[in-house]
């Protein structure tokens, strides 16, 4: 089953924070590899993607 945008955004933040962190982890291992050899470059994609979906939850100042 995958998850349209109006059902993602039906669910709780935390619910969607974790849907997208998934889809980012999904998106990494099927470019690079399940394996921990990835570049570091690669990691810092990975964590840069990560942040980004942070950043979208975050409460504005």
């Amino acid at each position: 089953m995958t998850l349209d945008s109006l059902h993602l955004a039906a669910l709780p933040p935390a619910d969607q924070i974790q849907v997208e962190l998934a889809d980012v982890d999904e998106r990494v291992h099927i470019q690079h590899g399940p394996d921990d050899s990835w570049l570091d470059g690669t990691w810092r994609a990975y964590d840069a993607a990560i942040n980004d979906v942070w950043a979208q939850y975050q409460p504005p100042p």
